[in-house]
């Protein structure tokens, strides 16, 4: 029999990665089609229209901090923490890597291109250096850019000759530069804090600088002249930070957000910048997440990143309301579990946070109401219900039809470790130092370890043998007898090191294990103690099984990042998914949807991928 086969299908993106007191950047196509961000390792592009529309790069070896499109829409330049810059191919699905820079020493925090897509200029936080400006092809400098005192927060470049280069400083300073090569014209001192973004105007007519102070001057684009201060006599233009700004592509509006939980929209044409009036507000919310951190203007599509990461299309005929909120994780998921019928897929994230997918159409939904304080460590859907287990050691429940917490709460003794739903509602939870039987939203059964220096770890039951098996730390998994709502302890058979997960196969015929030294093991249900098959193919912790509808196929993740589909019939290697979500090591949880697709999460780039798998 041939190995499987698989190729990615669709990746279920993660949410742009923020940090509440600092701006970030998303940017549109020079064709106004699509938009990107980054988290993670990750570089995404989203389209505008169909954001499930999704293409990842994850080729940097260190955390991204910006990407932006060349003009020209061949290329794309992105950047990491270290200050690395790669320019990679973006006609190409594989994205070949044409040029790699390390034009600063530390994090960039801003890319612009010249019109021409021949010069690159950077900015971000640096020993002595904190912004660069360099041939794309040959990595030449092109300009000289000391003069900040501090890390710089933004850059940008007039688009038409002659050239012209603005930097925003943490210095309470931005820096006019003309060029090529550029050099240091003017030295602009308005601002009172943190200079937190800079951008031209698409006609290259005047530029604008807006910071902490809630402030914001407009200065002509080909002097740098100071023309006047923003909202003028008011002062401020937000009550907050200014984080970010975007100019309409007809240089006759500018769209600005806030840390004050608000985005404006203000008209730029001559004398109405000063006014004291702004053309239209959106609000957002009153929570901390509600701050929003950077926007964008694409074509006719206005957008904003909130400090929860959600990506807001806004709507200039409704302000109070969004068009589409995009919703999904900016933070590590840890665990995901699938409904009955298999068309929702629900993750958990390290914050908190839980998501409602639908496997259809890629949207997210996140969980609303009081939940867990801190990270969702296990998930198990039945029926109508969600249940959720969190290092804050409670169990939850959640209507999935409402995708909202109920009132219901069960307070545990220790904090959970797994947990499995039997088909009449009985939870089976795995505590460090116990066993809990819940039935009702009451604890109704309780099982102290045997040995109370060892530890729970993983947690199977299965309604039509009647059993639940229990992996602890030591490599043992025991079986219990289910009488009701009680365990009684039976057998037991070894693995090698912790048991990190267990699942019953769906014809009941087998159980498989996974362990931290690298074991898949399966034996066999009719004694426990049979070994039907064992492998060791991962090169550290197995952290997920998943077993295909058949029962000959069960798949395995790792914190090596490799996702493994063994065929329990036959001695050949196990299909590899070597990297599977590239760069972002630890894939957390795999599951099988049908036959033929898996899905899979990663730590570092909060995405689901989604694997055709022929078998």
């Amino acid at each position: 029999m041939a190995s499987p086969k698989f190729e990615l299908k669709r990746v279920f993106a993660g949410l742009p990665k923020t940090e509440r007191g600092k701006p970030i950047v998303i940017k549109g196509d020079p064709k106004g089609k699509s938009y990107t961000y980054v988290n993670g390792n990750s570089v995404f592009i989203r389209n505008i229209e169909d954001p499930s529309e999704c293409d990842v790069y994850t080729q940097h070896a260190k955390d991204t901090t910006v990407a932006c499109f060349a003009p020209s829409g061949f290329y794309m330049c992105s950047a990491d923490i270290t200050g690395k810059v790669r320019i990679w191919d973006l006609t190409q699905k594989e994205h070949l890597l044409k040029y790699e820079y390390q034009p600063i020493s530390g994090a960039i925090k801003d890319i612009v291109w010249t019109e021409d897509s021949k010069r690159i200029a950077v900015c971000g936080e640096g020993r002595s250096k904190y912004g660069a400006a360099f041939l794309w092809d040959s990595g030449s400098s092109c300009g000289d850019l000391s003069g900040p005192s501090k890390s710089c927060n933004s850059i940008d470049i007039k688009q038409n000759r002659p050239y012209r280069l603005i930097l925003a400083s943490e210095d309470y300073t931005s820096y006019f530069c003309e060029g090529p090569p550029f050099k240091m014209k003017n030295i602009n001192s308005q601002h009172t804090n943190f200079v937190n973004v800079c951008r031209y105007s698409p006609d290259g007519s005047k530029f604008v600088t807006g910071g902490a102070d809630g402030k914001a001057f407009i200065y002509d684009g080909k002097t740098g002249e100071l023309l006047g201060e923003m909202n003028e006599p008011a002062g401020r233009i937000h009550k907050g930070g200014v984080y970010g700004m975007a100019w309409s592509p007809d240089s006759k509006k500018l769209l600005t957000c806030s840390a004050d939980k608000t985005a404006k929209i203000w008209n730029m044409e001559e004398k109405h910048y000063i006014s004291n009036k702004e053309e239209v507000v959106f609000t957002f919310g009153t929570n901390i997440e509600d701050m929003q951190v950077t926007c964008a203007w694409i074509g006719e599509t206005l957008i904003t990143v909130s400090l929860s990461g959600k990506i807001n299309y806004l709507d200039v005929e409704n302000p109070n309301k969004p068009k589409k909120i995009i919703e999904g994780h900016s933070k590590a998921i840890i665990a995901s579990c699938l409904n009955d019928d298999k068309s929702l897929m629900f993750t958990s994230s390290f914050d908190g946070a839980i998501c409602c997918w639908d496997l259809k159409t890629g949207e997210a939904q996140l969980i609303t109401g009081k939940g867990h304080s801190s990270q969702v460590s296990y998930l198990y859907a039945k029926g109508d219900t969600l249940y959720s287990c969190g290092i804050d050691d409670t169990l939850r429940f959640i209507s999935i039809p409402d995708r909202k917490y109920k009132d219901d709460c069960v307070k545990l003794a220790s904090q959970p470790q797994s947990m499995a739903v039997g088909n009449l509602g009985l939870v089976v939870i795995a505590c460090l130092n116990e066993i809990n039987c819940v039935q009702d939203g009451k604890i109704t059964h309780t099982y102290k370890n045997s040995d109370p220096n060892v530890s729970n770890c993983s947690v199977a039951l299965n309604d039509d043998l009647g059993k639940v098996c229990i992996g602890d730390e030591d490599g043992k998994v025991t079986v219990f007898d289910l009488k009701g709502d009680e365990l009684v302890p039976g057998e037991s058979f070894p693995c090698n090191s912790k048991v990190t997960d267990l699942s019953f196969s769906p014809c009941n015929t087998y159980i498989g294990a996974a362990t931290a030294k690298k074991q898949v093991k399966v034996v066999n249900t009719s004694d426990f103690k049979t070994v039907k098959q064992s492998w060791t193919t991962h090169s550290v912790k197995v952290n997920s099984l998943s077993w295909a509808p058949d029962s000959k196929h069960i798949a395995s993740s790792g914190t090596d990042g490799h996702i493994f589909i063994y065929n329990l019939e036959e001695s050949q290697q196990p299909t590899q998914i070597r990297g599977a979500h590239a760069q972002s090591v630890d894939v957390t949880s795999i599951q099988f949807k049908d036959s033929n697709t898996l899905l899979s999460t990663g730590r570092q780039d909060c995405s689901i991928r989604v694997w055709d798998i022929n078998i």
